[in-house]
């Protein structure tokens, strides 16, 4: 028995930085493929490569933990592509053990996932070089993204509308 995906939308967990874990719940998804992007994740370039990927489940890589940081989580959930009807399993998980697992996750909903789904495919490695930018190396292309970029992602306090970058600012109007 699962509760209405209206019930779950109204669950306290559900309105905080949990809320993405909703993604798994049934109903929530369409029976197509699913992507999804944070609301600060900037869409710069063609995105056919990761709508043609066709893997059950793919997630970021954490870029704190590309840029060294190993203590933080593996997964960064600023994108993710869900095959349809994928999750229901990882659903009926969390929500047995969803007191324990909000309580000890440290990085918030992608520490939970990452406990989940451990294996999960990390969409940096299947995507074409250069797919992903991370706002930490916005620096080095301060008129235009390098070709082949399709989205640049942020994080933490800066964010794309306060980005220095005209071309960032152009793109997330």
């Amino acid at each position: 028995d699962y509760l209405d995906v209206r019930t779950l939308l109204n669950c306290e967990w559900a309105s905080s930085w949990w809320a993405k874990l909703l993604l798994l719940a049934p109903g929530c998804r369409s029976d197509s493929r699913t992507i999804y992007f944070d609301l600060d994740t900037v869409i710069v370039g063609d995105l056919t490569p990761l709508v043609k990927w066709n893997g059950d489940f793919g997630i970021t890589e954490n870029f704190h933990r590309i840029a060294g940081h190993r203590d933080w989580c593996k997964y960064g959930s600023c994108v993710m592509s869900f095959a349809p009807g994928w999750g229901q399993e990882v659903f009926d998980r969390f929500m047995a053990d969803r007191e324990n697992l909000l309580k000890t996750a440290r990085h918030g909903d992608q520490s939970v996932i990452e406990t989940l789904v451990p294996d999960a495919t990390l969409l940096q490695g299947v995507m074409p070089a250069g797919f992903f930018l991370n706002k930490r190396d916005l620096w080095r292309y301060p008129d235009a993204p390098p070709p082949g970029t399709a989205v640049v992602v942020f994080g933490g306090s800066e964010r794309p509308d306060n980005a220095r970058h005209k071309w960032i600012k152009n793109a997330w109007v």
